[in-house]
């Protein structure tokens, strides 16, 4: 049977259409992409979903047909709907989002005067169920002291491991890469100050090297949207639907050993030399960021790429709204244009 007797047309299941101000997207959460659509084709998609394409082109009085077949045309050829008699048998994708634990993923400064205990901290986070890291050091230091620290992450709960260190001359690519070896959950290292940019892989079970050319002020590069940096992934979109995409199930601990959301929100919950992170992550003032997905922000709940976009709830457009939109977004959804400047 040809498609265009076919009388109903379906997106994939993990493709699901966002509707913008100005224009639409779709995201396709198997493949990673997303797709630019006219929102009049949004609502064909979305409103009239079950509806046989006859019933649909005859809503609109037939003036899009031609427009019509032209798109579902386009959306069969690249792999995002298909045409079907059965809709019923094609249910839409369920959007929950869990995660097993109390934190899913932690941020730990340190500079030359940190005093931290790594064993309680990781213990901690382990008891969380915590499973991503990242570590930032704020000065050079020694291979062997970042060593000392990793070995103590061997046996927890931790899968994914960030390592930031401060560029010196003293760096070795080959020792680096042995400290890849010894732990397999380290998958990425950056190297920032290096004076170049520049990617090293090894082979696929390897971790591997980012130089960044920029000498990072980690609060000044913090909460940037651009589209380079857009996610299109189950996890996110999903996740997007309830929660704030950077704040969510995260903890930090600042240089000093401060408790927070994040190394730039203001609110501190207490020293981890001082009270254990349980006991912290349990109140309810910690928790108040969870909560802000981007539907509830400003201009974000009219934007198309909303549910594949971090957020950043440190630095506002209004720093006296916590649903303000991110000062470091430059994107207009009004207008669907970026900005030279943020403002």
């Amino acid at each position: 049977m040809r498609e265009t007797r076919l009388k109903y047309f379906l997106l994939y299941a993990n493709c699901i259409p966002v509707k913008g101000a100005k224009r639409s997207i779709i995201c396709d959460l198997q493949l990673g992409r997303y797709k630019f659509i006219p929102n009049i084709l949004f609502e064909i998609l979305t409103k009239h979903r079950n509806f046989p394409l006859e019933k649909i082109k005859k809503s609109y009085n037939h003036t899009f047909d031609r427009g019509i077949d032209t798109y579902l045309k386009l959306l069969t050829d690249d792999e995002w709907g298909f045409y079907t008699n059965d809709p019923d048998v094609f249910p839409k994708m369920d959007l929950k989002w869990d995660f097993p634990g109390l934190i899913s993923n932690a941020i730990i400064d340190v500079d030359k005067d940190s005093n931290h205990n790594y064993n309680t901290i990781f213990d901690q986070l382990d008891s969380l169920g915590c499973t991503a890291l990242q570590i930032r050091f704020l000065y050079n230091i020694d291979l062997v002291f970042l060593e000392k620290i990793l070995n103590r992450t061997n046996n927890g709960n931790l899968s994914y491991i960030e390592i930031y260190l401060k560029y010196n001359s003293t760096l070795q690519i080959s020792e680096i890469k042995k400290i890849l070896i010894k732990n397999i959950r380290v998958r990425l290292i950056y190297i920032y100050g290096a004076g170049k940019n520049e990617l090293i892989e090894f082979d696929s079970n390897l971790g591997r090297i980012f130089f960044i050319r920029e000498s990072i002020s980690f609060s000044s590069h913090c909460g940037y949207v651009n589209d380079d940096y857009f996610q299109v992934n189950v996890s996110l979109f999903t996740e997007s639907q309830k929660f704030n995409t950077c704040l969510n199930r995260k903890v930090t601990i600042d240089y000093k050993g401060q408790i927070k959301n994040c190394p730039y929100t203001n609110e501190t919950y207490g020293n981890i030399n001082e009270i254990k992170l349980p006991d912290v992550i349990k109140t309810t003032t910690f928790k108040k960021y969870w909560g802000i997905n981007k539907d509830q922000i400003e201009i974000c709940k009219d934007c198309e790429f909303r549910y594949i976009c971090t957020d950043c709830r440190a630095f506002l457009k209004n720093e006296n709204n916590l649903h303000s939109k991110p000062f470091h977004c430059s994107y207009n959804p009004y207008t669907a244009t970026w900005e030279n400047t943020i403002s």
